[in-house]
């Protein structure tokens, strides 16, 4: 992050409540009272570990080269991270600054300390000035404690992720099992004619292609009345925004002639703009009553509309419908299965330390955030055990619905770790075996919670920010599920338009920014929507989450560290 992306916030603040406040800056795992006792105990620990030190330090200066200096400042250096200069001096208030670190710049605050403080102890004059061997192993001493404080937020991070993650799970179980039920959905090696298929290419085995029959009746003939109108009409507002970004380009260019040379009756571009908007939100409405009605019948039929073609049949209904049900049907269930119970897998994970014990020889090597993440990226087959911190909407949403308050310790660890999250998510693309084992599991993930979304009453600013776009609001949430199941199988999605899966990649985008920050709906206007597509189809979306993400961190902590 630059300075300008800062907007000049200070990120090593004046002592406010936040650093001060024992019970902000301990741990969250114990309830209230426990909470206030362990920090009372913290701060008992760090007086004794000063008082060692400053006897240390006063020892340590009668064997130093300048030892016979009588007034000598405590020992201190420059620390630079981010492009912003600090001085750390190592006293009483040592175990502050190095929180101060930690929260504007996280571990890599921690690690420019580490770098600064070598630098010093080799550094002539400084190296002859102060004991520098007695400094680092305070230094370390604080370090540990931080690591450890740390360790504490994220296996709460993981408690809470878990707990939320088998609640969604679980109602997606409900929601699935209940669609499969409603529509008889039945798997068989037949076609419509009775005949078996097998693939022509990708394997030498004999094996029958699967097709799916739904066997209740009357769901069937529910579907096949709105089914076909609502694919129609998709398309159709598909042409819609191809035809008015064609016209828009033309317009942005100052072809003022272009739309009355090429759409005869028409006087100017601008014109044909408006009339297309006004077709667009026309088409939008009816599909979104057809949507309704499919919907009314079980919420998961939906889905079908963006991944059929015309003519629509009743054998192509039956078959999209059954592959989705097939993909998720009984995997909700799994991943509970796999899921760790009552410790959590981050507690096991992470060595911990009390004071009185050795440092672990890891906390030198690596943060606590990118020790998770190596855990949770190395899991094999498939393995659900770690879901609980690598799935972003289920952390976003411990913060939305204040389960982590955003004036605790627990915020901060849960902001950095997630923008590591961001980080590394998109840095594993490049990883084959991420690519087909956990990018595939996270989508599942994905679209299993986006499944109780599509069942409950869309949120007021989904409802405006679909009006923007031009579809309805269930038309907006098959999309964000769309992108999902073109993860996971693009056999689910092969007759996806080339038009809707980039409305389906813009409004998944703009649908998980706004639902890890609510603050951003009211900025969300039509400009900023087309500005998201360009960045979407720039493929620099990881990027623009990342500088989002930082930026929300940051007027947090302005609101929270302000006078």
């Amino acid at each position: 992050m630059t300075e300008a992306e800062r907007d000049g916030f200070d990120l090593v603040p004046e002592p406010s409540r936040y650093v001060d406040d024992a019970a902000l800056v301990s741990s969250t795992v114990e309830g209230g009272g426990a909470r206030k006792g362990l920090a009372a105990g913290e701060r008992l620990d760090w007086a004794r570990r000063v008082a060692a030190y400053e006897a240390d330090l006063a020892l340590g200066y009668r064997r130093v080269r300048a030892g016979s200096m009588p007034v000598r400042p405590r020992p201190h250096h420059p620390v630079t991270v981010d492009g912003r200069t600090v001085d750390v001096v190592y006293d009483a208030t040592l175990d502050q600054q190095v929180l101060r670190l930690y929260t504007g710049h996280g571990w890599a605050g921690v690690q420019a300390l580490r770098d600064a403080l070598d630098k010093a102890a080799k550094g002539f004059p400084s190296r002859v000035l102060h004991p520098w061997d007695v400094v680092r192993e305070f230094a370390e001493y604080a370090v540990a404690g931080l690591w450890a404080r740390v360790r504490a937020a994220l296996v709460e991070i993981d408690l809470r992720a878990t707990e939320d993650l088998v609640v969604q799970l679980n109602l997606s179980a409900n929601l699935v099992n209940a669609a499969w039920t409603a529509l008889g959905v039945k798997a068989s090696d037949r076609d419509e004619h009775g005949h078996r298929q097998f693939p022509t290419w990708g394997t030498s085995e004999r094996i029958p292609i699967t097709f799916y029959r739904l066997t209740k009746p009357e769901p069937l003939r529910q579907l096949m009345a709105s089914m076909p109108d609502a694919v129609a009409l998709r398309r159709r507002l598909g042409e819609i925004k191809q035809s008015r970004e064609h016209n828009a380009n033309a317009l942005a260019w100052g072809a003022a002639d272009f739309s009355a040379a090429n759409s005869p009756g028409d006087d100017t571009t601008a014109l044909r703009v408006a009339e297309l908007d006004a077709e667009a939100e026309q088409a939008s409405n009816e599909l979104e009553e057809l949507l309704q009605r499919i919907h009314a019948v079980t919420p998961l039929a939906a889905l079908a509309v963006p991944t059929l073609q015309e003519p629509v049949t009743e054998w192509q209904v039956q078959q999209a419908i059954g592959a989705h049900l097939t993909a998720f049907h009984g995997e909700s269930e799994r991943i509970v299965g796999d899921l760790p119970r009552q410790e959590g897998w981050v507690a096991k994970a992470l060595p911990d330390w009390a004071p009185g014990r050795p440092v672990p020889s890891e906390y030198a090597e690596w943060s606590p955030e990118v020790w998770v993440l190596d855990v949770a990226l190395a899991q094999k087959g498939g393995s659900a055990r770690c879901l609980s911190m690598l799935t972003g909407p289920v952390l976003n949403r411990l913060v939305t619905a204040g389960t982590v308050p955003k004036d605790s310790f627990t915020y901060v660890v849960w902001s950095h770790y997630r923008r590591q999250l961001i980080r590394r998510l998109t840095a594993e693309q490049k990883n084959r075996e991420f690519v087909e084992k956990i990018q595939s599991l996270l989508a599942k993930a994905y679209v299993l919670l986006a499944f109780v979304a599509l069942k409950a009453q869309p949120n007021s600013w989904i409802a405006g920010l679909a009006s923007d776009l031009h579809v309805g609001m269930l038309m907006f949430q098959c999309f964000a599920v769309l992108h999902q199941l073109d993860r996971i199988d693009t056999q689910l999605t092969t007759a996806v338009a080339a038009v809707d899966r980039r409305s389906a990649a813009e409004i998944a985008h703009i649908s998980e920014l706004l639902s890890a920050r609510s603050d951003f709906r009211e900025q969300l206007t039509k400009s900023v929507v087309l500005e998201i597509a360009l960045i979407t189809a720039a493929d620099a979306w990881p990027q623009f989450q990342e500088l989002m993400h930082v930026r929300g961190y940051y007027a947090d902590l302005e609101t929270l560290l302000g006078p």
